[in-house]
């Protein structure tokens, strides 16, 4: 035998501060009934994913069993009470706007980040908890850091690469002067002025701290032991 139960809800909306107004709605819902003998009926619906039984009230149940569909690590397995097993789509949602999520086969939901700023020395990265992309400047990722020890780089977010002339510290003796070579970075160099006519080299002594002219000859006139400067080097 077949019943048909009607059942009525009603439902009140107040709609603003100073007047109440109240609105019933009515639905409804129709179920069939099929009754059924606990003692003798099985209520075998044919659905291998369904617990079937008799209700002495409720007639007969045919409920879905959890777990009973097989599935996989993006299909989710469910019971149709009027089909049987089917499987639908897992849904991968973290609700964090800065990934993108998908499902692999083996690996189930991924989430990944979608943050990109276009600058090559940064890291991009999307961070979970604020749900905000962040980029991390990082030196080590800028290309041919090194190639130029005097031009010294450093990455910057929302910029990219700032070169910046290396600074060399101030020379120790006055007649030397701070100098940057790209190959070997600061370093030091004579800051002599050119020898006098009868030397070959003015150069710069560590130990007087002075130019000192060497590879001397003599001028006309002048003899060997009135000669300022030796024809050796001095000692640096």
């Amino acid at each position: 035998s077949t019943t048909t139960t009607t059942s009525t809800t009603s439902t009140s909306t107040t709609t603003s501060t100073t007047t109440t107004t109240t609105t019933s709605t009515t639905s409804t819902t129709t179920r069939t009934i099929i009754a059924c003998n606990p003692a003798v009926d099985t209520c075998d619906d044919g659905i291998d994913c369904t617990e079937d039984s008799c209700d002495a009230t409720l007639g007969c149940q045919n409920l879905p069993v959890p777990g009973f569909c097989p599935g996989s690590l993006c299909q989710e397995g469910v019971c149709n009470t009027t089909s049987g097993c089917t499987t639908v789509p897992v849904v991968c949602d973290d609700g964090v706007p800065c990934t993108t999520d998908s499902c692999d086969i083996s690996r189930g939901c991924i989430y990944t980040s979608n943050c990109n700023d276009n600058i090559q020395c940064t890291e991009d990265r999307c961070n979970v908890t604020s749900k905000a992309c962040e980029f991390i400047p990082d030196d080590s990722r800028i290309p041919n850091r090194f190639a130029d020890l005097c031009d010294i780089k450093t990455c910057v977010a929302g910029v990219g690469v700032v070169h910046t002339n290396a600074t060399c510290p101030p020379p120790v003796y006055s007649c030397e002067v701070s100098v940057c070579l790209p190959a070997t970075g600061c370093g030091y160099a004579s800051d002599c002025p050119p020898p006098p006519s009868n030397c070959q080299f003015n150069v710069c002594s560590r130990d007087l701290d002075r130019c000192v002219p060497t590879n001397c000859l003599p001028h006309v006139n002048d003899s060997a032991d009135s000669l300022p400067f030796s024809r050796i080097a001095p000692r640096q």
